[in-house]
Parts: structure tokens; C-alpha cells; sequence
């Protein structure tokens, strides 16, 4: 149950992330065009590109702090995450602790029976000697 959160945190924190990388190649690109546009002095392009990169820088923010947010829940899953493991895997070595000791407990009982057995046919043995 927490591996699909934490799957889940993960991906949203991957799409948030791509989204970033795709706004933050749509600013270079701006600059990039924007420059031209100075270059070849088209004025007109030059506003549009800068409206261009202007939405894509605001997006930029927005979409980093979306990041921000995916990042903190991503990682209180993955917190989530490990201390469920180490309850689990905290409860196994109990287990094993209690299966061990409950082979350990046959095996005396085992032991203690047969012991039983060998001194009663010792004592009927002496007994039948004796006779």
C-alpha cells in the first residue's frame, strides 16, 4: 500500500518536473529568438517573444512550486515508506524469534520423551534382572 504512494508521489513529481524542464526550454528559446529579433531589428517579434517568455517564466514559477509541493509529499511517502518496512520487516524477525523458540520447545519435549522412554525400559530391565 505505501509502495503505490510512493509510486505514485514519484510520478507526479516526475511529470511536475518535466513540465519544468519543458517551460524553462520555451524561455531559452524565447531569449534565444528574442536576440534574433534585435538582431534583425523586427521590434514586433521582439514584444512577442518577450510576451512569450514573460508566460513561460510565470509558468516556470508556478509549475515550480507545484515541484516544491510533490517534492514534500513525495518524500513524506518515502518516509512512510521506510518505516513501514522496518515495522515489517521488525515483525518477520519476531516471527522467527517465535517459530525458533517453538522448534527449540519441541525439540525438548522430544528429547524428554525419549528420555522417559530409555529410563523406563532401563528400570524394567533391572527390574526383570532382578527377578
Amino acid at each position: 500500500m505505501r509502495s503505490i504512494s510512493l509510486k505514485q508521489a514519484s510520478e507526479a513529481l516526475s511529470q511536475a518536473e518535466n513540465a519544468l524542464s519543458v517551460q524553462r526550454a520555451i524561455a531559452a528559446a524565447a531569449r534565444d529568438a528574442g536576440r534574433e529579433a534585435i538582431a534583425a531589428g523586427d521590434r514586433a517579434e521582439w514584444m512577442l517573444i518577450t510576451t512569450q517568455a514573460t508566460v513561460a517564466t510565470s509558468r516556470m514559477n508556478k509549475v515550480e512550486g507545484l515541484r516544491v509541493a510533490r517534492t514534500t509529499s513525495r518524500d513524506a511517502a518515502l518516509t512512510e515508506f521506510l518505516e513501514s518496512r522496518v515495522k515489517t520487516e521488525q515483525i518477520e524477525q519476531l516471527v522467527d524469534a517465535m517459530r525458533q523458540q517453538a522448534e527449540a520447545a519441541e525439540m525438548r519435549r522430544t528429547q524428554a520423551e525419549a528420555d522417559d522412554r530409555y529410563l523406563a525400559r532401563m528400570r524394567w530391565r533391572m527390574v526383570r534382572d532382578v527377578r
